[in-house]
């Protein structure tokens, strides 16, 4: 139980980093600013899986495994200060009323559900050996379930928490369409790489941290 609530609580807190920092970068600068600080944001994204395995692996090795979170903290209490001295707190300069937002609960319970299950079933069900075990099945159906439930919802509610509607732009669907086919692509080798270095292959989680940093410090397999 520890392990998986130290494993949460990242989680938790970094899914809504990615749009909310893209929200941040268009409210503070400038319109012509704006490809500059996208550029630098988008620095960060890519040094970040780049240096992460190779750290997290000596971190494993040579320390406990549990550093690879407490590692976050020092970072965050960073970022949060430099947010707060350097990020303007910018007027509301299109008149929105945020209290009248209405908020899509009911449309952020069933993506809670699908995806939470979904996941849960992917990265458990081989060692549950899958549909044998009952809990798998119950999630299952709640992932198939709660995935209908949330589409039906988003197109029928007047204030959705994912505008499903904004796919009948057929540029914006195909779009859509093959990021998500290269995020699979990219992310599933990821996670799958480091696992049959280690399991099939022997590899300490240093070396395969480094067979995945580019440059000089990649190692023939």
């Amino acid at each position: 139980m520890g392990a998986r609530g130290l494993a949460l609580h990242p989680g938790c807190g970094g899914g809504a980093l990615l749009s909310t920092s893209q929200s941040i970068l268009f409210d503070t600068f400038e319109i012509y600013e704006r490809p500059t600080a996208s550029a630098i944001f988008g620095m960060g994204v890519i040094i970040g899986p780049t240096v992460g395995p190779t750290l997290g692996g000596i971190i494993v090795d040579n320390f406990h495994w549990s550093l690879i979170f407490d590692l976050n903290v020092p970072i965050g209490i960073i970022a949060a200060f430099l947010v707060f001295s350097f990020i303007d707190k910018q007027p509301n300069e299109y008149n929105i009323n945020r209290k009248a937002i209405k908020i899509d609960y009911l449309g952020i319970f069933l993506l809670c559900v699908w995806v939470g299950s979904l996941q849960y079933i992917l990265e458990k069900g081989q060692s549950e050996d899958w549909f044998a075990a009952q809990h798998i099945v119950v999630l299952t159906i709640a992932a198939v379930v709660a995935f209908v439930m949330f589409i039906w919802w988003e197109l029928r509610t007047d204030s959705p928490a994912v505008n499903l509607h904004v796919l009948k732009n057929r540029t914006l669907a195909i779009t859509t369409l093959l990021t998500f086919i290269m995020g699979m692509g990219i992310y599933c080798s990821m996670f799958v790489y480091p696992v049959w270095m280690q399991r099939v292959m022997g590899y300490t989680p240093t070396l395969t941290g480094e067979s995945l940093f580019p440059g000089p410090s990649w190692r023939p397999l």
